[in-house]
């Protein structure tokens, strides 16, 4: 990891401590001794591709754009997060260490990915979120509370400022009811990133940050997304990718710092992968022109 690298990463700890630097290294600490019990490195690099495909159904997924600001643009549509698979990895994974696959998933490529396409040279290291409750009753809500509240807290915890800003839409009636609730597990300059929009001003709204063409249909966009699916890239996204590599894509990957290799990490039938799926193609810069945003 490059020095630049290593500073673009405590300097989100930085940030979550409004640069109090002993504030910082002290959970920036903390986050270390957690990913040293979790073994979050190991578990990325070595989970088989089914688990990853099922954690990655749980959480909130990249749809393969960006907003104007070229910050990756993340969809959670809770009432589709499969009930019976919340359950199973709570019964194999009690303090649900694994949803993070989803985390590293951001941070190991999508947000490094994200920088090489920023055309300011701007280093990438948060996404925006919309958070989608429609359909979402108490029950449910209720059924997925440890899951919700355990990313929640844990995210604050050791991926600070990792969020731009959060749209909640389609919120239901009782919303107003456990918002008080939900905003515990957030920290203020989180809960002050978080705007609930309702039908009538939902795209308007989302428009001012996100292109239509890169917003999904259900949201009032352009593109046939649905949560569930993998990224659909953009047309740079494409090009930097490279065409075959870009429709094949799938499961957990990192994009190496300076040598802008993509490499495939996780196990399939049994045997790790860790091979070389391709390296980025030219896009007017290297990492080292990048900026701390």
């Amino acid at each position: 990891m490059s020095v630049t690298y290593a500073y673009y990463r405590f300097s989100r700890f930085l940030r979550a401590r409004s640069f109090d630097p002993k504030a910082a290294f002290r959970q920036y600490e903390t986050t270390a001794a957690w990913r040293r019990k979790t073994k979050i490195n190991e578990l990325y690099d070595e989970t088989d591709l089914t688990g990853f495909e099922t954690i990655r159904r749980l959480m909130p997924q990249w749809i393969g754009r960006r907003d104007l600001n070229g910050v990756p643009i993340c969809v959670y549509a809770v009432s589709e997060i499969p009930v019976k698979s919340v359950l199973s990895v709570q019964q194999k994974d009690p303090n649900l260490s694994s949803v993070f696959l989803s985390a590293e998933y951001m941070t190991e490529f999508v947000q490094p990915l994200c920088t090489q396409l920023s055309p300011n040279g701007v280093q990438i290291a948060r996404s925006v979120n919309i958070v989608d409750l429609s359909g979402v009753g108490l029950g449910l809500f209720w059924n997925l509370r440890k899951l919700l509240q355990t990313s929640s807290n844990m995210a604050t915890a050791h991926y600070p400022e990792s969020v731009e800003r959060i749209f909640v839409i389609g919120a239901p009636s009782f919303f107003p009811t456990i918002w008080g609730f939900i905003q515990r597990w957030f920290e203020p300059a989180t809960t002050s990133k978080i705007a609930v929009l309702s039908n009538a001003e939902m795209t308007s709204t989302l428009a001012q940050y996100i292109d239509l063409d890169d917003l999904p249909r259900r949201y009032g966009g352009h593109i046939n997304w649905e949560f569930g699916d993998h990224p659909m890239f953009d047309n740079e996204t494409e090009d930097i990718l490279g065409k075959p590599l870009a429709k094949s894509l799938s499961g957990p990957v990192r994009l190496i710092d300076g040598s802008q290799e993509i490499i495939a990490v996780g196990s399939e039938n049994g045997n790790l992968r860790g091979n070389v799926l391709g390296r980025l193609k030219a896009n007017g810069r290297t990492r080292a022109d990048s900026k701390l945003d």
